[in-house]
């Protein structure tokens, strides 16, 4: 699935939570931005050392539909609203054949459009230098990840099931 799909499918994800899983939604991503913010502060030297020695590399010539997934989508969207009509602008210079420049990158070559404290997991977590004092912190952001995923594969299970537990008496008919 490229970029695109996947942000629509963000997109469309969220619009079908009720207001109660959109809480619940929210409450898990400000728990990743949490997660995000504390893998930075202990990350600081290696980010400095990435900006100011491979001066961004891992974010050219990659395969962007491999770094940023779905999760990450969703997490940006519920977290940063606003982005909303950039990122749509930047897919439409997706290249989903080539590996290229990140098309989330400034005048192709930084800074990131989108600001440190909501980044995708992987642009967090990966690091090419020893990540070693950052293990514990960058855990922390693929367990928060995790239970982004599972929130969100629970709600379309209970959503699927939902029709028949009313039919068996085991779940309340949905709000009007």
């Amino acid at each position: 699935m490229g970029l695109n799909q996947k942000f629509q499918k963000a997109s469309d994800i969220i619009d079908q939570l009720n207001p109660d899983e959109r809480a619940t939604l929210t409450d898990i991503c400000s728990n990743i931005q949490a997660a995000e913010k504390d893998l930075l502060q202990s990350a600081d030297e290696l980010m400095a050392q990435c900006l100011s020695g491979c001066e961004g590399l891992c974010c050219r010539n990659v395969k962007i539909d491999h770094i940023i997934s779905l999760w990450d989508f969703i997490y940006i969207l519920i977290m940063n609203p606003a982005l909303r009509g950039n990122i749509v602008k930047r897919l439409g210079n997706e290249d989903p054949i080539f590996a290229s420049d990140c098309i989330f990158l400034e005048n192709r070559s930084g800074p990131c459009l989108f600001p440190s404290s909501v980044r995708p997991e992987v642009c967090l977590t990966t690091f090419c230098g020893n990540d070693n004092v950052i293990k514990a912190e960058s855990l922390r952001l693929k367990q928060q990840f995790q239970k982004l995923y599972w929130f969100i594969q629970g709600s379309k299970l209970k959503r699927r099931l939902s029709p028949f537990l009313r039919l068996l008496g085991y779940a309340k008919p949905p709000h009007s």
